[in-house]
């Protein structure tokens, strides 16, 4: 049962780590798509301030600003594609792929996770930090742990009472020809009767009381042990919440900044028409406005992370061939589907 759990909880471990690498690959994927199509903003613009600019309507050093605007997206795309590629070779050591094996990733994942529901727990610390003290499978290794120290101490200890041994024999003797050819005959007085006792005072227990000592130290080791353990997740737990919250938040802080930033663009490109607002006007709307996209889908990974560590901080996140999912069945301490 040990190595059971033990595996088990070591398969959930790879799971969470697994899918945080390819989550935050997924997310360098996400800013190439935002830096190209902040690039191709950037020129669109810029072609209209040259047509602006041609007709004497726009000052020369705003054209220039428009130009070094669009080099800056450009290398802006640059990077990010650099960054996707390193992020796909780290991405590759971590599931134990050679590096010139040839990977794509699945961009609709990131479509779904923007279409799941991003909402609060719906649980306070104290009632997830109950469910992983009872789902935990570490946990329930070292309670085990105890029962088997304790199991132990009792047997130790019984090695130091008196033992008495009681032992008996009965000898029947190979019959003759003639009495083997009569069934059932038997002569009670050819038997043979033996019976012994064997009585040990615990008056010399030097290597038992030794023993038993020892397992007095190893339960009391194990059952400190064990309270560390559950102080540990304790701890491991509040944490692993306090980040799920704090996640939450700045997700939503983070698309109400983007819906700011795609409303100031919009403004900024209308005004820009009637010689309202100056270029650089533009370009700094477009540069928050690409700041805000990654940090939307930025704080919508970090969500995502942090919900499965938390789940996994719980114990009740399950492993399977599909993938991984919760497994409620286990809140209550049920343990019909550790495997």
């Amino acid at each position: 049962m040990y190595a059971v759990r033990s595996v088990e909880y070591a398969r959930r471990t790879l799971a969470v780590d697994l899918t945080q690498a390819y989550l935050r690959t997924l997310q360098l994927y996400d800013s190439v798509k935002n830096a190209a199509a902040n690039l191709a903003s950037t020129r669109t613009n810029f072609d209209r301030i040259a047509a602006q600019a041609e007709w004497g309507r726009v000052p020369l050093f705003q054209l220039d600003q428009a130009k070094t605007s669009v080099l800056s997206a450009e290398e802006s795309v640059n990077r990010s594609r650099t960054s996707l590629k390193d992020g796909l070779d780290s991405l590759k050591l971590t599931l134990g792929l050679p590096l010139e094996q040839q990977i794509e990733l699945d961009t609709a994942e990131l479509a779904l996770l923007t279409a799941m529901d991003v909402s609060e727990l719906g649980l306070d610390s104290e009632e997830a930090i109950q469910i992983a003290l009872n789902c935990r499978l570490d946990l329930l290794n070292r309670r085990d742990g105890l029962a088997d120290a304790q199991r132990t101490v009792a047997i130790a200890e019984d090695q130091l009472r008196a033992q008495l041994d009681v032992s008996g024999r009965i000898s029947i003797p190979t019959p003759d020809q003639s009495e083997a050819q009569r069934p059932g005959y038997f002569k009670a007085e050819r038997f043979t009767y033996d019976a012994g006792v064997d009585l040990d005072l615990p008056l010399d227990r030097k290597d038992e009381r030794n023993t038993y000592r020892r397992a007095l130290i190893d339960f009391d080791r194990t059952r400190r042990s064990l309270v560390d353990a559950e102080e540990r997740i304790r701890r491991e737990v509040a944490a692993a919440y306090r980040t799920v919250d704090r996640a939450y938040r700045s997700y939503q802080i983070e698309l109400a900044s983007r819906d700011v930033a795609r409303t100031r663009v919009e403004s900024t490109q209308e005004l820009i028409k009637w010689g309202r607002v100056e270029t650089r006007d533009l370009l700094d709307a477009l540069d928050a406005d690409l700041r805000a996209n990654n940090a939307v889908t930025a704080a919508l990974i970090e969500f995502r992370v942090a919900y499965v560590e938390f789940l996994h901080a719980i114990g009740i996140l399950h492993v399977d061939d599909e993938g991984v999912s919760i497994d409620l069945a286990r809140e209550e301490g049920n343990e019909t589907s550790e495997g």
